[in-house]
């Protein structure tokens, strides 16, 4: 596929544009199983350079395929046949934190824990973070309807989408959504680009919903000699009312493999559960955290520790954050 990459770098600057094989292999994969080389990558730094990179895309018949930090495990930002890998980490600028308003304004390349980091001096949070937040982009998440571990509550990235601006396959710019949690006139096109990854747009902007911190927040982990046990507790724990805001699944293989990779030392059981509460009343988190308890206990559950300080609850999940990664090292 020929791209013409002094065209390219006229519109980014030489620095941004990138035919080197090596670079190309960098961008050729995610953090799925497929890989495939792209002709070029280029990496826009405003929604002008995105809109005449994709004009000149279009007038030439060269596929696009925008990607944030390459965390996803789907392959939606790999290409399928060469084209542009269009790297939009440099568009990473909170434009505007409205706590009066509960919303915000952001850039595709906003790494979410940054995002999370700015918000918690105003008492907030952007509550959809998935396992990789410490690399994951919003725009990345918006393209893959990103779903984190505290979705069981909060939800996922689809229902924090209020609006936002995209750039189409000819270059236009639309605005979608609105600055509200609802508007409820005309079609909500900007669900439509959620989950869509990048096959209708490349997101340059987004207007998303944040919540208020929780006060209290207990975690807790329980341990299960049966998978079918554990499963049988989180289906009960889930029809018996309790709201989790997180609720959590290692079988023996990933805690074999998160003990190897990162000697946690944990019991290689037929599985592991990791449930949390969260709440403003801390009366109200002791009543959830118990009831789900006594669900893990009836289905064989045992050791189970919970806990409300910060530092023992980050170790306590250290183990499934960094599972994925961690199952590199799992051999039979």
């Amino acid at each position: 596929m020929k791209i013409d990459i002094e065209k390219l770098k006229k519109i980014v600057g030489a620095n941004n544009v990138s035919d080197d094989i090596a670079d190309l292999y960098v961008y050729a994969s995610d953090a799925s199983v497929h890989h495939a080389l792209p002709t070029a990558v280029v990496r826009p730094k405003t929604i002008e350079e995105v809109q005449k990179i994709m004009r000149y895309a279009n007038a030439n018949k060269i596929p696009v395929v925008p990607r944030g930090a390459g965390s996803g495990t789907s392959g939606h930002t790999v290409p399928i046949d060469g084209g542009i890998v269009l790297d939009m980490k440099q568009m990473n600028r909170i434009l505007d934190i409205r706590p009066e308003d509960m919303l915000i304004k952001v850039e595709p390349g906003v790494v979410d824990d940054d995002l999370n980091r700015a918000l918690k001096p105003l008492g907030l949070f952007y509550p959809p973070a998935p396992a990789s937040s410490r690399i994951a982009t919003i725009g990345g998440e918006i393209a893959a309807n990103a779903s984190g571990v505290r979705s069981v509550k909060y939800g996922a990235t689809r229902d924090y989408v209020y609006g936002m601006k995209v750039v189409l396959a000819n270059g236009d710019l639309v605005n979608l959504g609105s600055n509200t949690r609802v508007h409820s006139s005309g079609y909500q096109l900007e669900r439509l680009i959620v989950g869509s990854e990048g096959t209708l747009g490349v997101v340059v902007e987004a207007t998303m919903g944040i919540r208020p911190l929780p006060k209290y927040r207990c975690l807790a982990v329980a341990n299960f000699d049966k998978l079918q046990d554990a499963g049988n507790a989180i289906s009960d724990i889930i029809s018996s009312g309790c709201e989790p805001s997180m609720l959590e699944l290692m079988d023996k293989i990933g805690i074999i493999a998160v003990n190897k990779a990162m000697d946690l030392g944990l019991k290689e059981v037929g599985a592991i559960i990791l449930f949390e509460a969260d709440g403003n009343v801390k009366e109200a988190v002791d009543f959830e955290i118990e009831k789900m308890k006594k669900i893990c206990k009836k289905h064989n559950g045992k050791d189970i520790k919970k806990s409300y300080d910060l530092v023992e609850r980050t170790k306590l999940f250290s183990g499934r954050k960094k599972l994925f990664a961690s199952l590199s090292q799992y051999k039979e």
